[in-house]
């Protein structure tokens, strides 16, 4: 193909072609020049001669200069889409985020006098070098860059940013935090989108609603209820948050919402995180459209519009905020493994007994206790203390398949997991001897280094199967943040005048209420006596018989629930505690919540095991409905 050639095909004259490929077309019409480039690059001429005597004549060739190629792939793609589209190869090249090596490759760029060029600056408000680009007659398009000079372009995070903190907004999040990187532009955006619409939505900002990493401090912020929902400008950050929390039983969207931007490789698949595709792609399209046009001068066609994206591809990790941050609760306890022996008849002093079989189970009042809310939809933190042996492992397991937060639990290499011995009469009633182990290490210096777990709790589960000073200081450190305290005195043998002021509801069960009073006849005396002692409320159960309720306001005896056969007595009364808590954080009335307490411990008793036969909601809920006794 030759310039006549060229010539005839678009109907003008060879000096009007030569012209428009040596870039000398000002004063050609633009409909004119556009038909002549059209066939050039359509015929991939090349006038040999002339690029020889003419240093700017047309070679199709855009250059692209980017700060660090490896994470503008999208990008490029989309340069290279829409520059061969137009007609044109690309030379890129990449300063790996240096100076020195972007220096040189604006000198190679000039030396092989490229048609326009891309630039992404190391340095977004160091643009000096644009004066070599025009020095040669190459017209530029700066992407990233702070320049007035030339034409520069950039994504909107900031929009984007704004969008995510909005899309939480409507879901009826205030408790909002954002999650970025350090030294990013586009975490910089995003957080400026993000104040702008907390401003905007009259809700404070806070410094300490911002993270640079998916560690502790944020964590922390969500377990404490400080944060309901998370805006991140890094998929891969967000990422490891989710796998974080929904390790530690805060699942995404039921325990906190989170958006995020990402990019379509990005997109994990173990995992659904909503958020806003960043549209590298489209972006790289319009800019080397923008320069191909400035490269030809084009005037004519339709104008170009890049557009950010606003809208979430998903709202599957969003929700509103979760009822139970008003429902979080703290169990402090020991943790067992129980061996149980099917009996005949209890041991008896001097006598041998068979045991006809056996199973061993989880169990421990703080294991018992945890589970049982967990299985109610409640969010509980364990605290305690078990070795390191095989049977923490059963432990950790069991709490963790029911969602139960695990953080405040301390494996100590020193001291074994500590063991329940329960011998089991086929009528329910049971012998329990305990190995303490673990349990007997957990101290009051402990619970204070767990205190942020008692934060916008709003119960604390007690048992005293741990030392006396470590539930007092469990109850001291409770009501400090505001947390009401349920204390069962199980294994107490002298009762501690600062544990009954810090207690709200005191639990023990007729043998336990008996050991820690004076000789007094009747169970309504005693209760009456540790209410002289500081506690609010006395619930004192009294097995099959079912419970009597002591208060300021009450003084009331409640039969057990009716249509339960013992099987197994040895968690009844956590079940009992467990279903009282979850009741009363729900706003039930004390007396309702005993009585569907009731059913809880009849529910548990009837069944073999501890931890394992504790009540879930859908149960309990089915059991009340339409019974006028607990409705």
């Amino acid at each position: 193909m030759t310039i006549k050639e060229i010539a005839k095909l678009a109907d003008v004259s060879v000096s009007t072609v030569s012209k428009v490929i040596n870039d000398k077309a000002d004063n050609i019409n633009p409909q004119t020049r556009s038909r002549v480039l059209k066939i050039v690059k359509e015929y991939n001429f090349t006038p040999y001669g002339t690029v020889k005597s003419v240093s700017r004549a047309k070679k199709f060739m855009l250059g692209v200069l980017l700060r660090n190629a490896s994470k503008a792939s999208r990008m490029i793609d989309g340069i290279l889409h829409r520059a061969q589209d137009r007609g044109y190869s690309i030379l890129l090249l990449d300063s790996r985020e240096s100076l020195e090596l972007e220096a040189k490759n604006i000198a190679v760029l000039c030396g092989h006098n490229v048609d326009g060029v891309i630039w992404e600056p190391v340095n977004p408000a160091e643009v000096q070098s644009l004066q070599q680009f025009d020095s040669h007659s190459i017209p530029a398009c700066l992407i990233n860059a702070l320049s007035k000079s030339s034409p520069s372009y950039s994504i909107n995070f900031e929009s984007m940013g704004y969008a995510m903190t909005q899309s939480l907004i409507d879901y009826g999040h205030k408790d909002i935090a954002c999650l970025l990187k350090a030294e990013s532009h586009r975490s910089a955006a995003v957080l400026k989108g993000f104040r702008n619409c907390l401003y905007y939505n009259n809700i404070p900002f806070s410094e300490a609603r911002v993270f640079y990493s998916a560690g502790d401090e944020c964590t922390q912020s969500i377990i404490n209820l400080r944060t309901s929902g998370i805006v991140s400008s890094h998929l891969a950050q967000s990422v490891e948050l989710y796998e974080k929390m929904t390790r530690a039983h805060y699942p995404v969207p039921s325990a906190f919402s989170l958006v995020s931007l990402k990019e379509p490789e990005e997109t994990p698949r173990r995992c659904e995180i909503s958020g806003i595709q960043i549209p590298y792609h489209e972006f790289g399209k319009y800019v080397a459209e923008q320069l191909v046009r400035l490269c030809e001068k084009t005037e004519d066609g339709e104008p170009i519009v890049f557009t950010t994206p606003r809208q979430l591809d998903s709202e599957d990790s969003l929700s509103h905020p979760a009822p139970h941050h008003s429902r979080r609760f703290v169990v402090v306890g020991a943790l067992n493994l129980d061996i149980t022996f099917q009996v005949e008849a209890l041991p008896q002093h001097g006598k041998t007994v068979n045991i006809q079989s056996s199973s061993s189970t989880v169990g421990g009042k703080g294991t018992n206790q945890s589970i049982g809310l967990a299985r109610l939809g409640h969010v509980a933190a364990l605290i305690g203390e078990t070795g390191t042996d095989a049977d923490s492992a059963v432990l950790f397991d069991a709490l963790e398949k029911n969602k139960v937060i695990t953080s405040g639990i301390h494996r100590n290499q020193k001291m074994q997991t500590g063991k329940a011995y329960i011998y089991a009469e086929k009528n329910g009633e049971s012998a329990i001897s305990v190995l303490p182990g673990a349990n007997s290490s957990l101290s009051p210096q402990d619970i204070l280094q767990r205190e942020h777990l008692f934060q916008n709790a709003c119960y604390c589960l007690i048992s005293t199967e741990i030392s006396s000073e470590t539930a007092v200081q469990a109850a001291v450190t409770a009501k400090k943040h505001g947390c009401s305290t349920i204390v069962k005195p199980a294994a107490l043998r002298s009762l501690p005048k600062e544990l009954l002021e810090n207690t709200d509801i005191f639990v023990p069960n007729r043998r336990e209420a008996a050991s820690l009073c004076p000789p007094e006849s009747s169970f309504q005396e005693q209760a009456a006596f540790f209410l002289s002692q500081g506690a609010k409320v006395v619930i004192i159960t009294l097995d099959q018989e079912g419970c009597y309720l002591r208060s300021a306001q009450a003084d009331t005896f409640f039969p057990a629930a009716p249509g339960f056969l013992p099987a197994d007595t040895t968690a009844g009364a956590d079940a009992f505690i467990a279903a009282l808590a979850s009741s009363l954080a729900e706003d039930c009335s004390m007396e309702k919540a005993v009585r569907i307490a009731n059913y809880a411990a009849g529910y548990c008793i009837s069944r073999q095991g501890a931890a394992n036969a504790m009540i879930d909601r859908h149960t309990l809920e089915a059991y009340g409905e339409g019974r006028e006794d607990i409705l």
